[in-house]
């Protein structure tokens, strides 16, 4: 894959993402493995992607959070202790989707040897873990692979636009609840993982 505009090869007709993807041979899989890692690299602001989110209907996702970490014919086995999240999408520009997710996770795949347990493993929970990044966005992009939009994932059906044209030193109010917070805009992204928004 040659990715010159990334955008471009973004999916956006929702019917097409609500199809179930295909299961691949695994030699096959890695090589779109690494077409989605590529991606990733020429959208940094992207963690994660599904082959179908791309245009491929096959079962293949890439996560690059902690460390590289490909999926083929993923199935998540077990899952445990719920939380909500605040999530975005790359076929969903500009959102915020609040959704409800599991810590811990299995997961087994054609390119694992076992089945492999992400989350936490001495139950000390903060939301800006990578461990729990990572673990909520293989069960995002499980989902997507499952034809599941993220939309139907959402709590209450609150999605949160994220602004536009705001400059990194920008000082603006986040949200949460009762509470308010003033920070520069570069710091966002970190407090949006912990249930903040930004006031209208």
């Amino acid at each position: 894959m040659e990715f010159e505009n990334v955008n471009q090869y973004i999916q956006s007709d929702l019917e097409k993402l609500k199809l179930k993807t295909e299961s691949i041979e695994l030699e096959e899989g890695e090589k779109i493995a690494a077409g989605l890692y590529e991606f990733l690299l020429k959208k940094p602001t992207t963690k994660c992607v599904a082959a179908n989110q791309l245009g491929i209907n096959k079962q293949v996702a890439m996560i690059n959070i902690k460390e590289p970490l490909s999926l083929i014919n993923p199935v998540i086995l077990e899952q445990s202790i719920k939380l909500t999240y605040l999530e975005d999408d790359v076929c969903f520009p500009n959102q915020l989707f609040k959704t409800e997710r599991y810590v811990n996770i299995i997961v087994q795949a054609d390119n694992f040897e076992e089945p492999i347990f992400f989350g936490l493993h001495d139950g000390t929970m903060k939301l800006t873990d990578t461990s729990v990044m990572e673990s909520i966005a293989i069960q995002h992009m499980v989902d997507s692979l499952n034809g599941i939009l993220i939309t139907e994932r959402t709590v209450q059906n609150k999605t949160y636009v994220n602004a536009e044209k705001i400059g990194r030193n920008e000082i603006v109010t986040l949200i949460n609840g009762n509470e308010e917070l003033k920070i520069k805009y570069k710091f966002i992204d970190e407090y949006k993982k912990l249930g903040w928004t930004l006031k209208k």
